[in-house]
């Protein structure tokens, strides 16, 4: 086999460990029908999920992993190519081979650009997971199954989600969220859990902002569990924050809630949430 470039490694290491997480079990340089895939998962109802990158922009390795692809015995295939390769003419070999395995009932999800995988951060979780989730929906279906997520989605929702006996975060008001969570989250199991969460899967989009939010407040005395605006009032604080930090305060306060938006969205809708807290799989 020949030796990998680092953004290869990177590529496959990110990819396998995403279909991992949420899907199955798996190994990387897994022997798939005389060749070597750069990964094999197995998801939970026994789909095979094969995964092949392509980093060398040439048009030899490019139809040397597309034979690869196609000797594969997997139902589910994913092709991780260069962005170099991204061209028509590529391209019309690319989809000639998803038509060709769509005859043997074998899904080929979209030839997916390798940089994205590298560079935009939240691809894996907004694109590429429910990408490869629509694709074993797709083969369930006419298998008459259902395609289960890994992980404990029934503890996700009952951390995050509201039930008759808990406010989630979902029905708390936007204005005062980022407030009541640094105020209270300690006072209930799953806020408590929820920020684990955070700091451990979201440490970028949601835990950073949140302790910069903190931080700004903590600098001026500032009370928490206030409306953002309530910072106009002098005698809630010994100075109050410049207008540079106040403007940073309602940015830091859009992009923690556009975040959490998504996150909720996805974990209503079968995604479960990055990370890990102290009670994940017990429940």
């Amino acid at each position: 086999m020949s030796s990998e470039t680092q953004e290869h490694n990177k590529i496959k290491n990110i990819v396998y460990e995403a279909l991992i997480e949420n899907f199955g079990v798996g190994l990387k340089e897994y022997p798939d029908c005389g060749n070597i895939a750069d990964s094999c998962v197995i998801n939970t109802e026994g789909t095979e999920i094969f995964l092949e990158v392509v980093w060398t922009s040439t048009l030899n390795n490019f139809e040397r992993d597309l034979i690869i692809l196609l000797n594969s015995d997997a139902e589910v295939k994913i092709l991780v190519a260069n962005p170099k390769l991204l061209n028509p003419e590529v391209s019309r070999k690319f989809v000639k081979t998803q038509m060709a395995e769509a005859k043997k009932h074998v899904l080929v999800c979209d030839m997916i650009d390798g940089s994205r995988i590298l560079y935009e951060r939240d691809f894996i979780s907004n694109e590429f997971l429910p990408m490869i989730r629509k694709l074993l929906d797709a083969r369930n279906a006419r298998l008459g199954t259902k395609t289960k997520i890994k992980g404990n989605l029934k503890h996700l929702r009952r951390i995050l989600l509201t039930r008759s006996d808990y406010q989630g975060l979902d029905h708390w008001w936007k204005g005062t969220l980022m407030d009541n969570l640094l105020l209270h989250y300690s006072k209930q199991l799953e806020t408590v859990c929820l920020m684990k969460h955070f700091e451990t899967g979201y440490h970028d989009e949601l835990w950073m902002p949140l302790m910069e939010y903190k931080k700004i407040l903590d600098k001026y005395g500032l009370p928490k569990g206030l409306v953002l605006s309530s910072l106009l009032k002098p005698e809630l604080a010994e100075k109050m924050p410049t207008e540079e930090e106040h403007k940073r305060l309602t940015e830091l306060q859009k992009q923690f809630l556009d975040k959490l938006d998504e996150v909720i969205f996805g974990v209503q809708n079968e995604v479960p949430l990055r990370g890990r807290c102290d009670f994940c799989g017990k429940e």
